[in-house]
């Protein structure tokens, strides 16, 4: 039961991330009749996130008896544009707004998987971890880096929509990656 407790919310992580992925990739086919469920769905999952971690936040802070307010305010955020997407189908104007966002989004996040992927290596060579997860960080990571460096400028190779689908098929494989990692600590301390 520990292990389960330990591992839940990165498993719970992993499934969103998968989600957010399927999601995009769904946006960037550029389905126009979709897009109203993509928004509700959206919607609703930012709601759900936002929720979960308020009430986690709160009860965190009446076991500390400090303020939870600081940190609980961009889950609060989280739940107003979840209750926005969800009443005001607008996703598309926020598929835009990735479009613009996304090779530089794709850039950091690729240098940042290719960082953990070599500390994951550094402790699999150690001992103390898995050599498949590290070596799957670091390839992706670099495919992301990558990708987001085709993707900037005024005339990129990567053009909008395709650069969407990109973005969701990194997503997707990261939060992959993440949960094969979480399954096979898991497995490996069991």
């Amino acid at each position: 039961m520990l292990l389960i407790k330990k591992y839940l919310t990165k498993v719970i992580e992993a499934a969103i991330l998968l989600t957010l992925g399927i999601l995009i990739i769904i946006a960037g086919a550029g389905d126009a009749s979709a897009a109203d469920t993509v928004s509700t769905i959206i919607g609703v999952v930012a709601c759900v996130i936002g929720g979960l971690t308020l009430v986690l936040l709160a009860i965190v802070g009446i076991k500390s008896k400090a303020s939870f307010a600081a940190v609980a305010v961009s889950s609060a955020a989280l739940i107003g544009v979840g209750i926005s997407l969800f009443v005001h189908p607008w996703v598309m104007t926020l598929v835009d707004l990735l479009i613009y966002v996304i090779p530089y989004v794709l850039i950091t996040i690729g240098a940042v998987v290719i960082l953990d992927g070599v500390l994951l290596l550094v402790r699999a060579v150690k001992g103390k971890g898995l050599v498949l997860p590290a070596c799957l960080s670091i390839v992706t990571g670099a495919v992301a880096l990558t990708f987001g460096c085709l993707c900037v400028g005024d005339n990129p190779v990567i053009k909008g929509s395709t650069q969407l689908i990109i973005f969701g098929i990194i997503v997707v494989v990261l939060a992959s990656v993440a949960l094969l990692t979480t399954l096979a600590t898991a497995a490996k301390e069991r």
